[in-house]
Formats: structure tokens, sequence, C-alpha cells
């Protein structure tokens, strides 16, 4: 089985330092679990995605020509550098320094739903928001780790980069607006909460 990952209050404010780069991030990881996170697992592909594009990092066998987008090492990811990493249900390293937006929606919907909050798709979430370049179809986790196990490591990598790229899109867009929309599953509405998120050092700043 394969695990796929590719944070905000009713009120606050964003704050991000000219020069700093913002990276969408996808991650991969390969499991004999069937469902849920160990700390055992182990991650087999990483798919940034900035203003300038898509890069991976994989021990799978691909190239930059198969691909479209330079493709690297595992071990050539720097973990130090990147402490500006936005994506969608992270964990281990990634939910220690990175900004897990459907955590961060599931925070900002609770004061509005009046209840715990909730975790939406992150298709779902970019759709209700009208992110562009959000994902033309939802990609389920069953479809993912077949596509896997059948040797499909190109497909899996572009699924990776499109949801590196849709934490970028949906990030920026989310921060220019000041607000995200969800859907209200009582009232059949998308209502909104005003939110300002924060990447790398300026999280720790702002709390």
């Amino acid at each position: 089985m394969v695990w796929f990952a590719t944070v905000a209050v009713a009120r606050q404010t964003i704050k991000v330092e000219e020069g700093d780069v913002m990276k969408g991030v996808a991650v991969v990881f390969d499991s004999t679990f069937e469902d849920g996170w160990r700390s055992s697992m182990n991650i087999i592909l990483l798919a940034t995605w900035d203003e300038d594009g898509g890069e991976v990092f994989t021990d799978l066998s691909m190239s930059h020509k198969s691909l479209g987008c330079p493709v690297h090492d595992l071990m050539d990811f720097d973990w130090e550098e990147h402490d500006d990493l936005v994506g969608h249900n992270l964990h281990g390293v990634f939910k220690e320094r990175g900004f897990d937006i459907l955590l961060a929606v599931k925070e900002a919907s609770a004061p509005v739903l009046q209840n715990e909050g909730k975790r939406y798709q992150l298709f779902d979430i970019a759709r209700w928001n009208r992110s562009r370049s959000r994902p033309s179809e939802f990609i389920s986790k069953i479809r993912r780790t077949a596509a896997l196990l059948k040797g499909q490591h190109i497909k899996v990598a572009r699924w990776a980069l499109e949801d590196a790229r849709v934490c970028h899109n949906l990030f920026l867009k989310v921060r220019k607006d000041g607000r995200v929309r969800f859907y209200d599953s009582k009232t059949g509405k998308k209502p909104f909460a005003e939110v300002s998120w924060a990447i790398g050092d300026e999280q720790g700043e702002e709390e």
C-alpha cells in the first residue's frame, strides 16, 4: 500500500518575507499498512512546485525526458533548507516543519461550523476556492496505489506534481483573498473564514 501526503484560525495575519520561496510539496510513502500513517513508513518520492515549475526527488526509475521536469535522487533533497513547504496530509518531519492545508482549513472551519471543523479533500478545497490549475479530477488513494504497484512510476510522479502545484497555487489564492471557503453539510452552503497563513519562520513569529 502507498500513502500519499501531498495550519489557521478564524483570523490571523500573514507575513512572507521578500525573497522567501514557498514551494508546494507532495510526498509518496511506501507502506504495507492498509490505511493511516506509521513512523516506519519510507518516503519513496517527493514532488515540489514553485513559480519556476516542478521537481521530483526519487530513487524510482524515471528521467527528466520522460517526466518533463528535473528529476533528482531522493538523497539530494535538502531537508535543512526547506522549511517553507506547503502540502496536504503531511506527516513526520513534514508535519513538524511544513504547512498542512487540510489541517489549516479544518481549524479555520471550526468556529464557523461551530464544531471541531472538517477535514476536506484537497481537490474540493481547490474547487470551492476557484484556485487556478485546480485538478481536473479526484485521484483516489486506491487508484494511486494500484498505479505504483503496477510500476506506473511516471503516472505516480505526475499525480504528485499535480498535488504539489495545487497546494502552491491554492496557498497563494487564499493568501490573496484573505479567506478560505469550505462546505457546510448542514446547510449545503459554502461559508468562509477570514484567514492569513504563514510559512517557514513566520509561523513561529505569529504564535
